[in-house]
């Protein structure tokens, strides 16, 4: 099991366990929020992340006390999406250009509760990055301790919507990275050339005694192909030569190449 090392009130060190959840991939998740709450509450978004921890056995009906939960149904793991009924007020608030108070006096109404559902729905879609493709989403019925929570995290939202909004994952586990670098993404990339002509070992004495003058001998046969190396990686066999008045490298042969 990994652990956290950390200190309670009285500075006493204890171990705690941790989380496998990246928080790479909850950032991930929460830029992508950030960008879709601002287009759908055509407001500034700022969120800070509470990084993810292991939620003890048996503390669901404390953690998501007072909150609505959504739950999605993910390839890797079910998400619960927990909101607070403060925060559930100050999101729908923010919707409707109207004062928090209004909201926290009273139950919300139909619409506002869509709203709700709304974002919650919107959310789930784009925390794919931690539980996978989402087949389904529905508030959750029933007793919440029936729903599996062994990770939670939070965002919270700054002003102008001074919310929390926190996810539940049913499954402590490293999501894979769905993101796959392919040739088209790197066939821009400049890489450094350099040709090689002769290669030969020596010690770091002699290498430091090296005056000008002194002649080194090389490995390399007289006559033999030349190396072209790509960021140090040899990509291929010719000849040294001169094009022009610069020096040049034709090619004979490919290394590693398929044809």
């Amino acid at each position: 099991m990994i652990a956290t090392l950390r200190f309670d009130g009285a500075g006493r060190p204890r171990f705690e366990p941790a989380t496998n959840v990246r928080l790479a991939t909850v950032c991930r998740v929460a830029n992508s929020v950030t960008d879709a709450f601002k287009r759908l509450l055509d407001c500034e978004v700022a969120i800070d992340v509470f990084e993810p921890v292991i939620v003890p056995l048996g503390s669901q009906p404390e953690l998501f006390a007072d909150a609505r939960v959504f739950l999605g149904h993910g390839r890797r793991s079910d998400l619960l999406v927990v909101i607070r009924r403060c925060d559930a007020a100050r999101l729908a608030a923010c919707a409707f250009r109207e004062a928090p108070a209004s909201f926290e006096e009273r139950d919300l109404s139909t619409i506002e509760e869509r709203v709700i559902e709304r974002l919650a729905r919107e959310l789930t879609t784009l925390a794919a990055p931690l539980c996978g493709e989402i087949s389904s989403f529905a508030p959750a019925n029933g007793a919440i301790e029936h729903y599996p929570c062994a990770t939670y995290f939070e965002l919270r939202f700054g002003s102008p919507i001074e919310a929390t909004i926190g996810l539940g994952l049913s499954r402590d586990d490293a999501a894979p990275s769905d993101e796959r670098l392919t040739p088209a993404v790197l066939s821009d990339v400049c890489v450094a050339l350099r040709a090689q002509l002769a290669s030969t070992k020596m010690t770091a004495r002699r290498v430091s005694r090296l005056a000008v003058g002194d002649t080194i001998g090389f490995d390399t046969s007289l006559g033999a192909s030349a190396s072209l190396l790509a960021n140090r990686v040899p990509v291929a066999l010719g000849q040294c030569g001169v094009t022009g008045t610069t020096l040049a490298f034709r090619v004979s042969a490919r290394i590693g190449a398929s044809t």
